[in-house]
């Protein structure tokens, strides 16, 4: 039996979930465990392996990442990332991140898409088709994006506690992930989100976008200008009024993405614009 696992006892449901993919633990040799355990260390570096490997090594990376995620105590993330990998060999795990996140795979909300979408050139806004705020994936896109949102919730959701990580482990964990900042939450923004989600503003879209929609998406979000840009003109398409200039959208958003601008609240707003506010809540966009 491995020293490594003879060293640190795992979870039950490790083993189990182990022996439910024909994987006996007391089998598996050192070197099996180094092959299996490079891809790890290349996600925690930054710098993610997406080559195919053999089934049972495939499968064994996904069996670590269990055993890993025991000892950060992060399973709900981590086994989402796990997931990812055992895909390649059971097409269903795919299908299994987006039923917990609660989105449909073949149509996902906009706001939803740009969170997670990272990580391959093929899943940028413009390759995919956008009809009113939901993106609509194809067979060949699906897997690419369920490996973007495994590997941005696994980021996201590593805590900061690696006192437990198995010594082989905690050097990447320690430099590469645990010095990393926490990502600025959006809980507090549903206003927001609300308005993103929204269709038919004839007026305030510029106060939106200042107030709101720039400084949410770069500095909250943490999308890139571009992403930004992208999100923004796909909203302005679904409202009404006149023109806005796509220098000024763009101007917007570089300056929040230079000044770290926070977006307004929705109690600063209603104290300084109430009009626009009272503009929102007719519509039922706002409460």
């Amino acid at each position: 039996m491995s020293s490594f696992f003879a060293a640190h006892p795992f979870l039950p449901s490790a083993r189990a979930r182990a022996e439910r993919l024909g994987i006996r633990l007391e089998d598996i040799t050192d070197e099996e465990l180094e092959i299996a355990s490079a891809r790890l260390r290349s996600i925690l570096s930054g710098r993610p392996d997406y080559s195919i490997l053999d089934e049972r090594t495939e499968l064994l990376h996904y069996v670590i990442f269990r055993i890993f995620v025991s000892f950060l105590g992060s399973e709900y993330y981590y086994g989402k990332l796990g997931r990812f990998y055992a895909e390649r060999t059971r097409r269903n795990f795919s299908h299994d991140i987006f039923t917990e996140l609660g989105i449909d795979p073949y149509a996902v909300p906009l706001s939803a898409y740009m969170k997670y979408r990272h990580i391959y050139p093929e899943t940028k806004i413009y390759h995919v088709e956008l009809k009113r705020g939901v993106v609509y994936l194809t067979d060949a896109l699906l897997p690419l994006f369920a490996g973007c949102t495994a590997y941005t919730l696994s980021v996201a959701g590593l805590p900061l506690d690696v006192s437990g990580v198995p010594e082989r482990f905690a050097e990447y964990a320690k430099r590469s992930v645990a010095v990393r900042r926490a990502p600025r939450s959006s809980r507090g923004y549903g206003y927001i989100e609300a308005v993103l989600s929204a269709s038919g503003i004839p007026d305030g879209r510029k106060r939106i976008i200042f107030y709101w929609l720039a400084p949410y998406l770069v500095t909250v979000k943490g999308l890139s200008p571009d992403e930004a840009i992208s999100t923004i003109n796909e909203w302005l398409s679904r409202q009404g009024g006149g023109r806005i200039q796509p220098s000024w959208v763009k101007d917007e958003v570089l300056l929040a993405k230079r000044k770290g601008i926070r977006p307004w609240s929705l109690k600063k707003v209603r104290e300084r614009d109430p009009g626009l506010v009272d503009i929102l809540k007719g519509m039922g966009v706002l409460r």
